[in-house]
């Protein structure tokens, strides 16, 4: 008995004190598997130097001066992290005997501001599962081994964004890809050289590309009056032939500013964006650009245009802004352009995508006003003129009764016939209201249900202004949570058939004259306790036979110099 008692409490104690399982996070370093218990510092691996460590939670794998080299195992192996993210820091050092260096199961991304260098038997990088993803951004790598980065199985994209790459092969430099994307980035040697998707590699006149393969980033080139932008006219591009006012370039965030600026010229473009890619011209002030014979704008990489400004783009023989295969933003400013085409796309891109936000722009042109998009993206806008005309994916531009507009489209802000305190209510404003100046609490307008919402909310305003104008909502519904107000000289102002509702109050209050005013049309009270005062009357009607006030299971009390009407 007491031997079996000996056993038991054996038993009991082994399990009771048991370490508990490490997780396992689907990665290995030189062949061992990364685990809660030695992520946070991978260098007490054997064949691992320097600082590298995986954090889980974001999925990345940071190597800092780091040098792996272990014979016969991967560098590192993906597994099964899809998203992971292999910061790289200083520079590090991957070399393996194993086939392949770096093996991929799942999407990673390598990122990070230093250098990279991979050395395999066979293989610098090879994929080894479907449907995986390897991007490369803002790094340097330097890949060698027989092939360089081989995709081995199906739909396999390699992505480059602003990165340095350099591959030192025996046979192909990139093998086995179903698709390369270049962004900001590109083939400089060997010259000629481009991805082929049916061969599924690099090639040079059809012949695939051994030896050395380099990808740097592009050089972000914009002219402006035909001259290109450089660091030692950037600040001040009023230098330029042709160029007046105040223009200049600030490379860091890639905004070129025109400030009350004047830009005309004869056989080339106002402004050409060539690589620029995310280029942002900010308009301050009233700016024009002219050009004779070529286009005003030359669109060749991504571009917004921005701004509280103006800037006009006339061009006489040719596309006022003229789109190659790259999108265009519109955002907050004012815009026209007049040309032959107001705004046109000539490549038949699907990056020839013209977005507007926010802004108003006018466009016309003799063959075709807004011509050639693969789409138009209106963002709390509204093409209002000419009425019923609409963008056409057949036409791939503005049109109305089957054909491209010629005549002048005006697209721009919506605006919804109700005002606040005087402002506007409209489609750049309407979800945030309770912004507009003395406004308190909670105020919104929802402009597809009709529905002003004011939850413990107070409108103040000038003697001389009005609370809440409804000039032409058909069916506005006020809707009230909890205690509100309005005040104004006039209180409120109705001209279309209106209804205050909710499980709140309201006082309206008009200081100079009355606190409701009706134009020919009907104010409906459901179901709160509505309290009105004015300096002359309360509620008061034009005495037009569509004027009137129904009060449904609800109080209306009002207080003034004439009383109700």
């Amino acid at each position: 008995m007491r031997l079996i008692a000996i056993l038991l409490c054996s038993l009991f104690s082994t399990a009771a004190f048991s370490a508990p399982t490490a997780t396992d996070y689907g990665l290995k370093v030189a062949g061992v598997d990364v685990t809660s218990d030695n992520c946070a510092d991978l260098s007490v691996i054997d064949g691992v130097k320097g600082t590298v460590s995986y954090d889980p939670a974001t999925k990345t794998l940071t190597l800092q001066d780091a040098t792996i080299d272990k014979a016969d195992e991967f560098t590192i192996e993906n597994k099964s992290v899809d998203g992971l993210k292999v910061n790289i820091v200083g520079t590090n050092n991957l070399s393996t005997t194993k086939f392949a260096s770096i093996s991929i199961e799942k999407t990673t991304t390598f990122q990070g501001s230093g250098t990279l260098k991979v050395k395999g038997n066979s293989y610098g990088i090879s994929v080894g599962y479907d449907n995986v993803d390897i991007i490369i951004r803002d790094c340097k790598m330097y890949i060698e081994g027989e092939w360089g980065i081989d995709g081995f199985v199906r739909n396999t994209t390699l992505t480059i964004i602003n990165a340095n790459i350099e591959i030192n092969s025996l046979k192909e430099v990139i093998s086995r890809m179903d698709n390369l994307s270049l962004q900001r980035c590109a083939i400089t040697e060997p010259a000629g050289a481009i991805f082929d998707a049916s061969q599924r590699s690099i090639v040079v006149d059809g012949a695939r590309v051994t030896g050395k393969l380099v990808i740097a980033p592009e050089k972000p080139v914009f002219k402006v009056a035909g001259v290109e932008e450089t660091d030692a006219n950037s600040g001040n591009l009023t230098t330029i032939v042709g160029v007046e006012g105040k223009a200049s370039y600030d490379p860091e965030t890639q905004t070129l500013t025109l400030d009350n600026a004047t830009i005309t010229t004869n056989a080339v473009a106002g402004i050409a964006n060539e690589s620029a890619t995310g280029l942002q011209v900010k308009l301050v002030g009233n700016n024009t650009i002219t050009s004779a014979s070529a286009a005003g704008m030359v669109i060749g990489r991504q571009t917004r245009i921005v701004g509280d400004g103006k800037l006009k783009v006339t061009s006489t023989g040719a596309s006022a802004i003229l789109m190659q295969g790259a999108p265009l933003s519109i955002e907050g400013c004012s815009v026209v352009a007049e040309g032959k085409y107001g705004i046109y796309a000539d490549k038949g891109d699907v990056k020839e995508v013209l977005t507007i936000r926010t802004a108003s722009v006018e466009a016309q042109g003799a063959s075709g006003s807004l011509a050639g998009l693969s789409n138009l993206l209106l963002d709390r806008c509204i093409i209002s003129q000419p009425q019923g005309a609409a963008y056409d994916k057949a036409l791939k531009g503005v049109a109305k009764d089957g054909g491209l507009v010629t005549d002048r489209v005006v697209i721009g802000i919506e605006k919804y016939g109700l005002l606040i305190g005087g402002f506007e209510v409209t489609s750049a404003n309407y979800d945030a209201i309770d912004k507009l100046p003395g406004v308190t609490g909670s105020l919104s307008y929802d402009p597809a249900k009709k529905i002003l919402r004011m939850v413990y909310a107070a409108i103040p305003t000038d003697d001389d202004k009005v609370a809440v104008h409804n000039q032409s909502v058909d069916g506005l519904k006020i809707e009230m949570t909890g205690e509100n107000a309005m005040s104004g000289g006039t209180g409120c102002i109705l001209e279309r058939p209106t209804t205050i509702t909710g499980s709140g109050n309201m006082t309206i209050t008009g200081t100079k004259g009355c606190g409701v005013a009706l134009k020919n049309t009907m104010l409906t009270i459901k179901g709160i306790e509505v309290r009105v005062s004015g300096a002359t009357e309360g509620i008061s009607g034009d005495k037009s036979a569509g004027c009137g006030l129904a009060v449904n299971d609800a109080m209306s009390r009002q207080r003034a110099a004439r009383g109700l009407w």
